[in-house]
């Protein structure tokens, strides 16, 4: 299929964040399950992924309060 820009589902691999470590790269191999199949042991192939995941935090807008005073 030269030059066609269909889009095909070969299936669905699932990262699951909140296991995953924070601020650091982390690589693994993810098993690719048929989109249409109910039977759980099916894998089409495995997908190869580096992921870094950042978390930051944001505090309800009164806890800036003092900050923003000595800064403005």
């Amino acid at each position: 299929m030269k030059g066609s820009s269909r889009v095909h589902v070969l299936g669905t691999a699932t990262v699951r964040v909140p296991d995953l470590p924070r601020h650091e790269l982390f690589e693994d191999w993810w098993s690719v399950k048929p989109a249409n199949s109910a039977k759980v042991a099916d894998v089409v192939g495995e997908l190869n992924l580096g992921i870094r995941v950042g978390e930051e935090i944001v505090l309800p807008s009164r806890e800036y309060e003092g900050i923003l005073k000595v800064c403005l």
